[in-house]
C-alpha cells in the first residue's frame, strides 16, 4: 500500500542548510528514493519558504550548493499548488483554531495535506493544534509526522 507524505519545507531546509537535525531530515528524505511505496509530494508555497531560506546564505559557492541539492531533493517528489478548495479548508482549519491566524501558511500547508488526500505530515515543528483541530485532521486521515530534534 502506498503512503503519500506532504512534506514541509523546515524538513528539506534543516538538510540543506545543515541543521542540528539534518541527519534525520536526509534519512526521512532518503526514504523517498529507497522505498518505492513512499509518495513525497512538497507545495509549491513550500518551495517558496525553502528558496527564500537559501537565498539567505551570504556564501555564493555553498548557496549553490544548497540549490543544487534541493534539485536533487526534488527528483525524488511531487509537486503541487492550491485551489479554491484548498483556500475553503484553510479558512475552516483558522476557524477551528484561531492560533493558525498567526501562520496563516500553516493552514495552507495542512489544507493541501488534507486536500490531496496525504496518509501523514511531515515536520520538524511540534504542532500544537486544539483538540477539535486534531480530531478533524485525524478524521481526515492525516497522521503529523514530527521528526524529533536531538537534545544538546
Amino acid at each position: 500500500m502506498e503512503t503519500r507524505d506532504y512534506i514541509d519545507a523546515n524538513v528539506i531546509v534543516e538538510v540543506l542548510l545543515e541543521g542540528r537535525n539534518k541527519d534525520i531530515c536526509s534519512e526521512y528524505l532518503y526514504s523517498l528514493v529507497r522505498y518505492k511505496d513512499i509518495k513525497g509530494l512538497i507545495s509549491f508555497l513550500a518551495l517558496g519558504e525553502i528558496t527564500n531560506a537559501l537565498l539567505k546564505i551570504k556564501d555564493l559557492y555553498k548557496r549553490n550548493l544548497a540549490f543544487d541539492k534541493l534539485s536533487n531533493i526534488l527528483l525524488t517528489t511531487e509537486f503541487t499548488g492550491f485551489d479554491e478548495n484548498t483556500f475553503n479548508i484553510a479558512l475552516e482549519l483558522i476557524n477551528m483554531d484561531y492560533r493558525l491566524k498567526d501562520e496563516p501558511a500553516d493552514s495552507f500547508h495542512l489544507a493541501i495535506a488534507i486536500n490531496k488526500v496525504m496518509n501523514r505530515f511531515i515536520t520538524m515543528e511540534d504542532k500544537k493544534f486544539n483538540q477539535y483541530l486534531r480530531d478533524y485532521i485525524n478524521k481526515n486521515g492525516l497522521k503529523i509526522i514530527t521528526l524529533k530534534r536531538k537534545e544538546n
